[in-house]
């Protein structure tokens, strides 16, 4: 039998050593690293499920609206809308369908005899503030700023854009999501000859779509702009450089001869592309800042263009309106308004016939600017998406 100081000198040390400590630090820092991608990966493809969902919604949307009227929901309601003069604000594509969208209520209370960006001073007041300063989570891609930021505070923003078309270059307003017929892209008072953007209106058809549904866009997304005015932004700056407009070096005019549309268009697409990284931003206040409010020459707000590929920068056309754009700071016609997310390597696309595809960055630009077309006779491989 162990005597009482032979048992009490027998017993181990229980506790750990540094080393021991070490090694269990450094391995669970090990798994959090090899997990951590994991989580953020699977958090991101639910974000762009979600986001997909939304496109879905307002795709099946703008159809039921088309079978109802008849055509596609018009960019926006100008001319038949007349914008304030202290605004110059129509009401966007987005409230034409949100009878469609579940929305029927928010829809009846919408004053369409009134602007939708109200003042004090405007007809009306505020009257419809109740309506433009509510945010719908259909209207944002939960990969991008959520509820968190409003460009244009307290006007709600929204992150789905109306397919405009393909590059103003070969033909302008070629999307399912355009103008209606007005002045301001049909006549130039500087060149009363020639109309500044030759082409058809809206609103579109189903049977003017002869490209086919499954190969026509009909929406896609944007990241929101900046909520802070004169932010220095640079085209350096990979984060928020395709939330603002740059202007373009030396622009692409439209050519007076259709068979020069492809050159020209291309010429645009590498002047953006292209910009000094020093460039810096001509508009930052602009990108999906009002869900309710739109206009044909101001594209970035309720529209987008497949003129540049996906997630390059915004740029405003130097050349267009016969050279003096100073006034499209919100990209004109013949600009590039590219759709832009925070989705890796693409963007999310819904076509004429409720479908929503992934476009990669790195699609051929030829296919790009063939899928905003409605009736360009381009011949579409999906598998080069």
């Amino acid at each position: 039998m162990r005597s009482r100081n032979e048992s009490k000198h027998c017993r181990w040390n229980q506790a750990f050593t540094l080393i021991e400590v070490l090694v269990v630090v450094s391995i669970i820092g090990a798994l959090v690293a090899l997990l951590l991608p994991a989580i953020q990966g699977a958090r991101e493809a639910a974000r762009r499920a979600q986001c997909t969902n939304n496109m879905r919604q307002l795709a099946l949307a703008a159809h039921n609206y088309e079978s109802t009227v008849g055509v596609f929901p018009a960019q926006s309601m100008f001319p038949g809308q007349p914008p304030h003069p202290k605004t110059g604000w129509s009401t966007s594509w987005i409230v034409s369908v949100l009878q469609f969208a579940e929305q029927k209520s928010l829809f009846d209370a919408y004053n369409f005899s009134l602007e939708p960006v109200s003042t004090v001073s405007a007809p009306g007041g505020r009257a419809n503030s109740t309506v433009t300063c509510l945010q719908l989570s259909l209207l944002l891609c939960p990969s991008d700023y959520g509820d968190n930021v409003r460009p244009r505070a307290p006007y709600a923003p929204t992150n789905y854009m109306g397919n405009y078309g393909g590059p103003g270059q070969i033909a302008v307003t070629d999307g399912l999501i355009i103008p209606l017929p007005s002045r301001l892209l049909d006549k130039n008072p500087n060149v009363p000859d020639r109309p500044p953007y030759p082409g058809t209106r809206g609103p579109v058809r189903p049977s003017h779509i002869r490209d086919g549904m499954s190969n026509t866009a009909l929406l896609s997304e944007r990241v929101l702009g900046l909520s802070m005015r004169g932010l220095d932004v640079r085209r350096s700056d990979t984060i928020d450089a395709k939330r603002v407009v740059f202007s373009t070096v030396r622009g692409s005019a439209i050519p007076s001869d259709s068979k020069e549309g492809l050159a020209a268009a291309q010429r645009l697409v590498n002047d953006c592309v292209n910009l000094p990284g020093e460039a810096k931003a001509s508009a930052v206040v602009v990108n999906g800042q009002m869900w309710a409010a739109a206009f044909p020459l101001h594209l970035v707000v309720s529209s987008y263009t497949h003129t540049g590929p996906p997630n390059s920068v915004s740029c405003r056309n130097t050349q267009e309106w016969n050279g003096d754009d100073s006034w499209l700071i919100y990209v004109g016609p013949s600009g590039s308004a590219p759709p832009s997310s925070n989705h890796r390597g693409g963007v999310n696309v819904a076509f004429a016939d409720g479908s929503v595809r992934f476009v990669k960055d790195s699609v051929n630009i030829k296919t790009w600017w063939a899928l905003g077309s409605r009736a360009g006779g381009e011949v579409v491989n999906m598998d080069d998406l």
